[in-house]
């Protein structure tokens, strides 16, 4: 990390209520920092899908938001508390699936393979980092992503 400039922080979070059901109403949400001020948020919704998507639909329009700010010497932090996403880039499983034609150790297809095609560039820039939180505890600022990603999700299982 380079010391000499403010770091862009972004924190992440996907809902779906009643996940794995096959009706599930999803939500993901972002909020985009520099230095300590929110620049941008938002949120959205889908029906028919999983609490995985929406966190990787969170952090996909996290990264989109970032290319409208910043220049080619800024650093994007991502936190989440999604240990689907940051398995995935701490122990480099988009390595191995690479490697093995998108496929798992199972040599089946890698479940949400079209969202990861989006993330995966960027953990391999060096100017992006991600960074693992804890859910559901003492966070501001994932606590607000969160309860974004629940209220736009309601929306949908409201509809």
């Amino acid at each position: 990390m380079n010391k000499s400039i403010i770091p862009y922080e972004v924190y992440t979070d996907g809902s779906a209520k009643g996940n794995g059901s096959g009706h599930a109403s999803g939500g993901w949400a972002y909020v985009l920092m520099y230095d300590g001020d929110i620049i941008r948020r938002d949120s959205g919704n889908v029906l028919n899908t999983t609490n995985q998507r929406m966190e990787l639909q969170a952090v996909i329009e996290g990264l989109r938001a970032c290319e409208m700010f910043g220049n080619e010497i800024s650093e994007y932090h991502f936190y989440t508390d999604s240990a689907y996403i940051t398995n995935c880039y701490f122990q480099g499983w988009y390595q191995t699936w690479e490697k093995n034609g998108w496929k798992n150790a199972k040599n089946q297809p890698i479940a949400n393979a079209e969202l990861w095609a989006e993330i995966i560039p960027y953990f391999k820039r060096k100017s992006f980092f991600f960074h693992k939180v804890e859910g559901h505890a003492d966070n501001y600022y994932n606590n607000l992503v969160d309860n974004m990603a629940q209220a736009a999700a309601g929306k949908m299982s409201r509809r």
